[in-house]
């Protein structure tokens, strides 16, 4: 189910979301769904007659799993809530992290590490950043500071 106005949730007030019916148990939250299209395309057959022919299209990502889906006030326990929507599951959309990582002020922050990153001696996890090879003294030094046993760091 993908609707278009905000769904009512246990915990989180009225959240953009998506339904999916499957399995919603402890420790999935935050898996990534994804969802495939059925090609259904027209085969001429004999006699002229139509043949359908199905198959799998494309994969796209949907968006994260949430949890399972509790409506508010719906049931009188929670033993009966958990029974009735064991396979209902919230999605978190697809856009909606795409916000939260394109963030202006997340993208500032990763803009300046990278910036800090390049001002630094040491090897960054971005791509573009081109440092120059270390010295065999630079990096013995560099595994001297990172091997050191406690006793010698009194």
């Amino acid at each position: 189910m993908m609707p278009r106005d905000k769904l009512p949730s246990k915990d989180f007030g009225e959240m953009d979301a998506y339904l999916a019916e499957g399995r919603s148990i402890g420790g999935l939250s935050g898996s990534p769904i994804f969802v495939r299209n059925t090609v259904v395309m027209p085969i001429p057959g004999p006699k002229g007659k139509v043949i359908y022919s199905s198959g799998l299209g494309a994969i796209h990502f949907l968006g994260l799993m949430h949890g399972h889906w509790e409506v508010p006030g719906s049931f009188s326990t929670t033993e009966q809530a958990e029974a009735v929507n064991m396979g209902v599951s919230i999605i978190v959309p697809a856009k909606k992290i795409l916000e939260v990582l394109y963030h202006p002020e997340l993208v500032a922050l990763r803009k300046e590490n990278v910036e800090e990153q390049k001002r630094s001696k040491y090897p960054t996890m971005n791509s573009s950043f081109s440092a120059k090879p270390l010295s065999k003294e630079e990096f013995e030094a560099m595994l001297k500071k990172v091997s050191r046993k406690k006793s010698d760091q009194k």
